[in-house]
């Protein structure tokens, strides 16, 4: 980015006057979580791309439809982001108000998806459907097939991405020694819906599995998985360095559901079992014996999440049941691998009251996850950027850019390198400030 505020609003009113810009279609409540807001920022600060923000916000409800005015013709491309995305029927609403749709642009399309495991089947019928050139997906290399399967990613430009970053952000959360974090083991877990399968289970079960042990064994908690419960903004921080530890497991879903069919069943499950309470252990054991063990790790699709780098970046020791966890996180060196059957627990207990174990522990994550630089939103623009650039070559190699606009002057990675002669080479250190910015957002004139 060479602008000095990170990307501008979109509006009916004004056109990019860079032929490369590319239009991002977002979603975000401008007050609500800063999550989405921070990986937009951290997305487009890192990228030598250009940007203009279209925030779908103002656009719902459900499902979500581009304003008329909208011309995809005028932009270089296109960008979905995944906040836009998950659910199916709002991809395929999106433009069906507009003039070209999406078949029918000659820019480059690009597909940004997370929490793949929902009917995923019809948005590989998408990309196909509608030639969409780029993929920025989660799903591991040797578990695409399953998801994206044949030929819906055929020409298609494949960019593996995590659920989020290391940031600047991340990197200067609040941090305590030990004897000054009185909480022995915190929590904020979640309630996910039956679909979710395993993984969506454990997200409120490991909470309540060990919260009872560790009073029993004299240590102090903070767990909870109630809604109104949940800490945001700088408190999240605080709590995590009042925490010595805090529990985990890996984020995403092992069970796809790839045409619906888990989730029809799931509607029928509930329905006919009053007599059960949803979220219960009683409720998801029921179900995963009646028909959720047939579907269950079906894809390999277990992800480290925000919430591990920033306990990493905390100082705060992570008792998180075993997992894959992206391949980042290493059982014993970067945190303490809870078995399932808790039948480790005690050892758990007394590592986390062991302040030169904790240390050790600790720093290895600290020093290994967060300082360097093989996290960072930067490596990940690159790979974003290089992708854009064999679309955009191929394009122009075949006379298929758009007639309406002329070819770019010069390429993602040739303006990446000018912008790091400049000493630009901090790309995320805008973040913070940008936050409130994005948040204050005016994202377009709604009279199409």
């Amino acid at each position: 980015m060479t602008q000095s505020i990170p990307a501008k609003a979109w509006s009916a009113d004004r056109r990019p006057s860079n032929a490369d810009t590319f239009l991002f279609i977002v979603h975000f409540d401008p007050e609500g979580l800063s999550t989405i807001q921070d990986n937009i920022l951290a997305w487009i600060g890192a990228s030598a791309l250009d940007y203009e923000i279209l925030n779908m916000w103002d656009y719902g409800p459900a499902p979500l439809t581009l304003p008329s005015s909208v011309r995809l013709d005028h932009y270089a491309g296109v960008i979905i982001h995944p906040a836009v995305c998950y659910f199916p029927h709002n991809l395929h609403s999106l433009d069906t108000a507009i003039t070209p749709d999406f078949a029918g642009y000659s820019g480059i399309k690009i597909l940004a998806k997370q929490d793949e495991h929902n009917q995923s089947h019809a948005f590989a019928r998408f990309i196909a459907d509608k030639a969409f050139h780029v993929l920025v997906t989660c799903v591991p290399e040797d578990q695409l097939e399953k998801v994206y399967p044949a030929p819906s990613l055929d020409g298609v430009e494949v960019v593996q991405q995590l659920t989020a970053y290391v940031s600047d952000a991340i990197r200067s959360m609040p941090t305590r020694p030990y004897g000054a974090r009185p909480v022995d083991i915190g929590y904020r877990g979640s309630t996910q819906p039956l679909i979710c399968g395993r993984l969506g289970y454990e997200k409120k079960q490991i909470g309540d599995v060990v919260e009872g042990p560790a009073r029993a064994a004299g240590l102090v908690t903070d767990i909870s998985s109630r809604w109104e419960d949940r800490i945001h903004g700088d408190k999240w921080g605080e709590f995590l360095a009042s925490c010595k530890s805090v529990l985990g497991v890996e984020s995403g879903s092992n069970l796809f559901d790839f045409d619906g069919e888990v989730s029809a069943l799931c509607t029928a499950f509930t329905s006919d079992h009053p007599d059960l309470v949803p979220d219960t252990t009683e409720f998801y054991q029921a179900a995963h014996t009646e028909f959720l063990h047939r579907f269950e790790d079906n894809v390999d699709y277990g992800q480290v999440s925000p919430r591990h780098f920033e306990a990493a970046a905390a100082g705060t020791l992570q008792v998180l049941y075993e997992g894959r966890y992206s391949d980042i996180l290493r059982p014993g060196t970067h945190y303490f691998p809870l078995k399932r059957d808790l039948s480790n627990l005690p050892e758990a207990f007394a590592f986390v009251s062991d302040e030169d174990r904790w240390r050790d522990i600790t720093q290895a994550a600290r020093r290994d996850i967060i300082d360097t630089d093989q996290f960072t939103y930067a490596g990940f623009a690159r790979r974003f950027d290089r992708a854009v650039e064999i679309v955009m070559q191929r394009k122009l190699e075949s006379g298929k850019h758009s007639p309406r606009r002329s070819a770019p002057q010069s390429t993602p990675l040739d303006r990446q390198a000018t912008r790091e002669k400049a000493g630009h080479d901090s790309p995320l250190s805008f973040v913070q400030g940008a936050r409130n910015w994005l948040r204050r957002l005016v994202v377009g004139d709604k009279q199409n």
